[in-house]
């Protein structure tokens, strides 16, 4: 059946508004949104910046608020001679500085943005009346005071993702989290928020699309984060070669080894013996103290291993990733092709029948062209015979009566004469 020509061309719009439909909803399915925020945290449509922007944001804040944990215990640890002190102030960055690296870069900027607040307000509550109030003893209300100055500065940047620039209920949120999951011993094996991210509702399904945005990202953020470690696991292996020489010199006793030698010879009346007891003290003390030198020895080349096998994985991790995205792009083009031709090919036929229906209705208009054209001379022709045949017809009754005039003159004549 062939199709008119009003229905061809609605059939033309209908197709090319199929494929604007199929465009927009291609574009809109690369797009991201931060999803669904919890009321008790912050309203939705009151969040003014992209994901992408509070992403980036997130990422940026790890040297600057890493170099104020850092600069703050170092400062702990060069005005105090307690070795107490000394040692939670080292474990403090060594502990804290990973931490909060962990938590900005968590995988949602939403995520990210809701765990670095409860990690400050966390570290707050452990060094203000928890045991790191304990380790830190006089110290712990510098690492107080350094902590609540962090958390104001990043209130400041949280304020400017928002249109009302009011986090105040965000903020008491953080706090009543961090609270109800304090941290017990340690920052490193304290209680993240991703425990609160299983219960976010997750897609059932993601489009060729999202799949390779995610992608991007993910190395995006690989690329960031093997910069920032490289840049800080030399600081992170000093730390921890630190904390192991204080531990060792704990358990060693070596300050109180010199007062324990002096007591010992004044004590023991016998010089030889105490030379003896003196001489398998330090023969004790050797193979300790050779283990510790094997251990500071060994220790750069650990850090040299870890950083190639951590390098070597992320090269990995981003290879896998490149492929991936090189193989979700190839089925999309494949998708996008096909459609494309689908589309045309119907496009073409319907342009052909359309052409085929206006070359019949072109002949069918001249034909009745040429039939009203023919009518018209035809009417002409016998309109103009019809017109002749009338001056012929008056032509000849005006001869007839000159003739039949002619003669009545010529016998009135001849009646005359």
């Amino acid at each position: 059946m062939r199709i008119p020509f009003r229905s061809a061309r609605r059939a033309r719009q209908f197709i090319a508004a199929l494929l604007f439909g199929c465009s927009l909803a291609l574009f809109n399915s690369c797009s991201w949104s931060l999803g669904d925020l919890n009321p008790q945290f912050h309203q939705s449509d009151d969040v003014s910046a992209s994901y992408e922007q509070i992403r980036l944001r997130m990422r940026s804040l790890v040297d600057p608020m890493g170099g104020q944990i850092e600069a703050s215990a170092d400062k702990i640890f060069e005005t105090h001679s307690d070795p107490g002190i000394k040692r939670a102030a080292l474990e403090w960055k060594a502990q804290g500085v990973p931490a909060l690296r962990e938590s900005l870069f968590q995988p949602e900027p939403a995520t990210a943005l809701f765990d670095t607040w409860v990690l400050l307000f966390q570290m707050e509550g452990f060094y203000q009346s928890g045991n790191g109030a304990k380790t830190l003893g006089s110290a712990s209300s510098q690492a107080v005071s350094t902590i609540q100055r962090m958390e104001s500065d990043y209130q400041k940047v949280v304020q400017d993702f928002t249109v009302s620039k009011d986090v105040r209920k965000g903020r008491e949120f953080a706090r009543d989290w961090a609270n109800q999951h304090p941290i017990q011993n340690s920052i490193s094996y304290r209680e993240s928020t991703l425990t609160r991210s299983t219960q976010v509702e997750m897609p059932d399904k993601f489009s060729a699309s999202n799949a390779i945005a995610d992608m991007t990202l993910t190395v995006d953020d690989l690329n960031r984060r093997i910069e920032i470690y490289s840049d800080q696991v030399v600081r992170q292996a000093r730390w921890e070669a630190q904390l192991l020489t204080m531990d060792l010199s704990d358990q060693l006793n070596l300050d109180q080894a010199v007062p324990l030698a002096s007591s010992a010879v004044t004590e023991v009346g016998n010089v030889a013996d105490s030379i003896d007891q003196l001489a398998e003290s330090i023969e004790l003390l050797v193979p300790i103290v050779d283990r510790v030198a094997r251990v500071t020895e060994s220790t750069p080349q650990l850090i040299a291993t870890e950083r190639s096998v951590a390098i070597e994985a992320a090269q990995n991790e981003i290879t896998r990733a490149i492929k991936t995205v090189e193989k979700e792009r190839s089925i999309t083009l494949e998708h996008i092709t096909e459609e494309r031709l689908a589309a045309l090919q119907t496009l073409q036929q319907t342009i052909s029948e359309e052409r085929q229906i206006m070359i019949e209705e072109v002949r069918t208009i001249s034909s009745q062209l040429v039939d009203h054209s023919l009518d018209r001379v035809t009417q002409l022709v016998i309109g103009i015979l019809i017109a002749i045949i009338l001056i012929l017809l008056v032509g000849l009754f005006l001869v007839r009566q000159m003739i039949a005039g002619l003669i009545i003159k010529q016998a009135e004549t001849r009646i005359t004469n």
